[in-house]
């Protein structure tokens, strides 16, 4: 049978790693929301230009294309991937779809953007993270999962096993 101070001892540890798992998770939601809203001149993730144009979009158009997108919709992803595509290999403005297809990850999370993003076809699946990877690597952001989805990673062949006799 546990004694008091013991009892007591094992409530403050349980109520310690609580109180620390809920304020790391807090640091890292502020850390992603001030990327994702605060000024480029103070770390934030998006020149002024784009983050106020995309704050009107969103605002004055709230079931449009891009909001649709933003809240992960698979087809609205798709249009944009596709778009993303056609603006990479036209070699036309790529850090603007660059930033666009960076606010769609913020909007939708690196889980739904992978998910949508494997369906696509290699070339384009390419062509996004060409788009993304500097900007990702720029802001520091980790989206492993979409970046396992245009990257390629080398496996070795199984090796071949000896015949039993």
């Amino acid at each position: 049978m546990k004694t008091f101070p013991a009892i007591l001892l094992s409530l403050a540890l349980c109520t310690a790693s609580g109180f620390a798992k809920t304020h790391a998770s807090k640091g890292a939601a502020s850390k992603k929301t001030s990327l994702e809203f605060g000024p480029y001149e103070s770390g934030g993730a998006f020149p002024g230009i784009y983050r106020d144009d995309f704050a009107r979009t969103i605002r004055e158009h709230p079931s449009g294309r891009f909001a649709r997108a933003y809240r992960g919709e698979r087809a609205s992803l798709h249009r944009y991937f596709g778009q993303g595509q056609k603006v990479f290999e036209d070699g036309d403005d790529s850090d603007a779809m660059g930033y666009v297809l960076l606010k769609l990850i913020f909007g939708c999370h690196d889980f739904r953007f992978s998910r949508a993003l494997e369906t696509e076809d290699f070339a384009t699946r390419q062509a996004v993270g060409r788009l993304l990877d500097p900007l990702l690597d720029k802001n520091g952001l980790a989206c492993p999962l979409t970046r396992s989805n245009y990257r390629y990673h080398h496996r070795p062949r199984p090796r071949a096993t000896a015949p039993r006799d």
